[in-house]
């Protein structure tokens, strides 16, 4: 079924205001969409807005009428409702049952100068079926700033960033994981990912990690957590030396922390420039990872990347971090084409490599 529901209402108390930017998120009770709510008047973003979805009125789903409930006007945590207006506050994604709804947010910000802060903000949402509430607490850090605009071979108007997550934090097994783009520290014409893993029993930081390299520019990252709590994030790269491409990295649950260096996914194929009101070179602030529900173990990445002069393409991928169960053969390339061949001629020679990537052993009895 495909539903319409109003973005200018609270539940039922009318608001005079349009929902922006909306992302979802989901745990065994509720699906969470999370909108920027900006004025219809042209005074801009006002809050962010908490719609909770019964999870079980979907499946039992007739196609009738859908009930929701509202959460809105979401402050800074522990400064009440004189705090500052927290922007882009996004619903996390559980995978683990009982640990409850989750929500994350980090600096950004959209067009207009960089902006800094010294601290994240985690929310958890109580009763969200009933009487939905909602706390949080800060997380101080050292202080990290929305990144720059990113160069890219042949030049032209840097391409936007923001800042904000722009994919959803992932809950999984105590841990909430999630990350953004920043200025590089160390190199502050330059961006970087940070990736953040955060203790939900003591909200408590564990891990907080920059991810960059001097004279690139990484941008928009997406996450996602496989069963045995690997982590694969696809992201955009650029440079003065590289058309922006679709990229990824990966981290076992055992290594030290940190992501191991960037691969290609998709390389850039031409300079990107297409403007929006002639100030801003848009690029994509929806990228996805996620992972197979078939297996728990293949994360299918949705990434963006310069496939033409001025064209962006999106390319799927498929990384998987741990073996398949029994043997499992992959030749590269698949096939092998001769073509017309004249007789009596040598033929060039051809490579095949054929790869076992199950668990056992892979015994081949004829060729």
């Amino acid at each position: 079924y495909m539903y319409r529901l109003d973005t200018k209402m609270h539940g039922t108390v009318a608001s005079n205001t349009w929902g922006d930017y909306p992302h979802i998120g989901f745990d065994e009770e509720a699906i969470y969409i999370m909108t920027r709510c900006i004025d219809f008047a042209g005074t801009g973003h006002q809050y962010n807005k908490i719609r909770i979805i019964n999870k079980s009125e979907l499946y039992a789903s007739n196609g009738g009428a859908l009930t929701y409930k509202d959460i809105w006007d979401i402050r800074k945590p522990g400064e009440g409702i004189s705090g500052p207006v927290l922007d882009c506050i996004h619903p996390g994604v559980s995978y683990t049952a009982g640990s409850g709804a989750w929500f994350y947010w980090a600096r950004g910000i959209y067009g207009g100068s960089p902006v800094s802060a010294d601290f994240y903000a985690i929310y958890k949402l109580t009763n969200p079926l009933t009487t939905p509430g909602i706390s949080g607490k800060v997380l101080p850090v050292q202080t990290y700033t929305s990144p720059p605009l990113a160069n890219q071979l042949g030049g032209g108007l840097g391409l936007e960033t923001i800042g904000w997550i722009t994919s959803r934090p992932i809950i999984r097994g105590g841990f909430l994981y999630a990350a953004h783009d920043i200025q590089n520290s160390q190199h502050p014409n330059y961006s970087s990912i940070k990736y953040m893993k955060i203790d939900l029993n003591t909200l408590s930081m564990v891990e907080n990690v920059e991810f960059g390299n001097e004279g690139y520019f990484y941008l928009f990252p997406a996450l996602a957590i496989d069963k045995e709590n690997n982590i694969a994030i696809t992201f955009s790269r650029s440079a003065d030396t590289e058309y922006i491409g679709a990229y990824y990295s990966t981290r076992y649950a055992n290594d030290p922390p940190g992501l191991s260096p960037s691969r290609p996914l998709a390389e850039g194929q031409g300079n990107y420039v297409v403007t929006y009101s002639g100030t801003i070179n848009r690029w994509g602030d929806y990228f996805g990872i996620y992972l197979d529900p078939a297996t728990d173990s293949d994360f299918w990445m949705i990434s963006e990347y310069a496939s033409f002069t001025n064209t962006w393409g999106t390319y799927v991928g498929r990384v998987r971090m741990v073996p398949f169960n029994g043997p499992y053969a992959f030749s590269n390339p698949d096939s092998v084409g001769f073509g017309n061949v004249e007789v009596g001629t040598t033929s060039d020679i051809i490579s095949v490599i054929l790869s076992n990537y199950g668990n056992i052993d892979l015994t081949i009895t004829i060729i």
